[in-house]
């Protein structure tokens, strides 16, 4: 059973208005009351929406956001977009929130949103998972939050209050330059296609890590653009694929396959809780991107051997190019800088060596159709 302090009992007994909820909760929400009351409109907007929920970012979490980022205190744009990404489409109560990761549509990047075109049209997602006993929502390069303070209702729907600011998800080449694939970012500007796969409604990207794409150097090192391309493109599929109805296909043991940007083929799998891409193990899933998603692997895949089967009993999987050797240092990280240093949940406990096996089955909130994934 979920346990929430108590905040402004009169205000999660009776629907107010936002703002008095906000008033009534200043010990806690002032700081928030404060941003939105700098960008014009924007608390007016909030008053008429409905069917949302609103992710919090207590007065603590928006101090050591400002102090992080002290420019943003003059950017009503960005001010703007980021608190628009804490208001989730639809009334999600705490009791919803399980072990089975579930992705709600946020109000910024939806079709409707000039601010981000040709963005995901459903708005760009937030993750709403319980780690440990702990309710959790997980936002861009998958970083977590964590809710204090839940089911506050008010007239448009709840809020739940947050431990730090959401951080609004980033283009796919963005997202690998700042949470350690680098090697994937350096490739895909090699390889030409940072303007394609950052402008693609939707796409998701099963990303070789650092040591991957290490542990085939002499394969891709010397690959002239166009076969860089060839390989990357095996790499992604032009639909969004979160880890949960990923697991929902296939947990009866059954195989996916998916048509890749190439137009490969790609052979989805799930063994004692592990999900494979042919034969690369998803080691980090769901890191929400602006326009799908990404799902680190544990290898290069190869498109010249799609057949390859995975082992699920080791540790780690053969590499899909047969002679080729380790680089002596991570190839095509020479020129990638970040912008900034995070770190993905679940990261560490890759770097520690310990096992993925995290992919419970269950529904995906949205608008998601299965009959997406599957081909005929």
């Amino acid at each position: 059973m979920l346990f929430f302090p108590i905040l402004a009992l009169a205000a999660s007994a009776s629907a107010q208005s936002l703002t008095e909820v906000l008033a009534a909760n200043q010990d806690v929400l002032s700081s928030l009351g404060s941003l939105v009351g700098m960008v014009d409109g924007l608390a007016q907007n909030l008053a008429t929406m409905t069917n949302i929920t609103i992710l919090a970012p207590s007065n603590s979490a928006i101090t050591n956001f400002v102090s992080a980022n002290p420019r943003i205190a003059g950017d009503t744009t960005a001010i703007a977009q980021l608190l628009t990404y804490h208001v989730v489409s639809g009334v999600l109560p705490s009791s919803s929130i399980t072990e089975t990761p579930a992705f709600a549509s946020t109000m910024l990047g939806g079709a409707a949103d000039p601010a981000m075109p040709q963005m995901a049209t459903a708005g760009l997602r937030v993750e709403f998972v319980m780690a440990n006993g702990t309710a959790m929502v997980r936002s861009g390069f998958k970083q977590s939050s964590r809710v204090t303070q839940a089911d506050i209702r008010f007239d448009g729907g709840l809020v739940h209050v947050v431990d730090k600011v959401l951080t609004v998800p980033e283009t796919p080449s963005a997202t690998a330059t700042n949470t350690g694939l680098t090697a994937l970012a350096g490739a895909l500007t090699a390889a030409n296609l940072v303007a394609a796969v950052d402008s693609m409604a939707q796409l998701t990207v099963f990303a070789p890590s650092n040591a991957a794409f290490r542990s085939v150097g002499s394969a891709v090192q010397g690959a002239s653009p166009q076969d860089l391309a060839n390989v990357l493109t095996y790499h992604a599929v032009e639909s969004v694929h979160f880890s949960s109805s990923i697991a929902m296909a296939t947990m009866n043991g059954q195989s996916v396959q998916m048509r890749s940007l190439g137009g490969g083929i790609l052979t989805v799998s799930m063994s004692d809780g592990a999900v494979f891409v042919n034969s690369a193990r998803v080691i980090i899933p769901d890191i929400i991107t602006t326009n799908g998603v990404v799902h680190v692997i544990d290898n290069v895949l190869n498109p010249a051997m799609a057949d390859l089967q995975p082992n699920p009993s080791s540790p780690t999987q053969s590499p899909a190019f047969p002679g080729a050797t380790p680089a002596s240092s991570v190839p095509f990280t020479s020129g990638v800088s970040p912008t900034a240093t995070l770190v993905p949940v679940g990261a560490e406990q890759v770097l520690a060596g310990a096992s993925f096996n995290m992919l419970p089955v269950g529904v995906m909130l949205g608008s998601l159709a299965m009959g997406v994934l599957l081909l005929a």
